[in-house]
């Protein structure tokens, strides 16, 4: 509701604190086939901040969980669509590309998804590409000179 005092009936009304700071969430490893037929794993990292808490309380059963589902959905979607020497390459072009789509995600869905305008993921990264086990060792030294 807001500062001050406030009266809640204890069966009626219910408190939920919300914090309104910058939440960091961590993607665990998707497993993703590039463009061109390459199974790797790749970690990422999710900055994103409360905009409307009654909303996101209000709209989304779990906006933390809501958040790392779309996160974990359009990494695998957007990686999916290049190739590997793209991804190693250009990871800042992808993080922007993947930062717009979550933070812009359309449509009445954006209310389950935690997205505009209950939460604003600002931030998305890649941080760690790594072969699969099952790839060929030659393609492990290409992985390699990139990081």
């Amino acid at each position: 509701k807001g500062p001050g005092l406030i009266i809640l009936i204890p069966v009626i009304d219910k408190m939920v604190k919300v914090s309104l700071r910058t939440i960091v969430l961590d993607v665990p490893p998707q497993d993703v086939i590039t463009k061109d037929n390459v199974s790797i794993k790749v970690n990422a990292v999710v900055y994103f901040r409360v905009i409307d808490p009654k909303r996101a309380i209000i709209d989304i059963q779990d906006y933390h969980y809501a958040t790392s589902q779309l996160s974990q959905t359009t990494l695998r979607s957007v990686l999916g669509q290049v190739e590997l020497d793209e991804l190693l390459s250009e990871r800042e072009k992808l993080n922007t590309k993947l930062q717009n789509i979550i933070d812009e995600h359309p449509g009445p869905a954006s209310r389950i998804f935690a997205a505009k305008p209950e939460c604003n993921v600002f931030i998305i990264t890649v941080i760690a590409v790594e072969e699969d086990h099952e790839l060929m060792p030659g393609l492990a030294g290409f992985i390699g000179c990139y990081k």
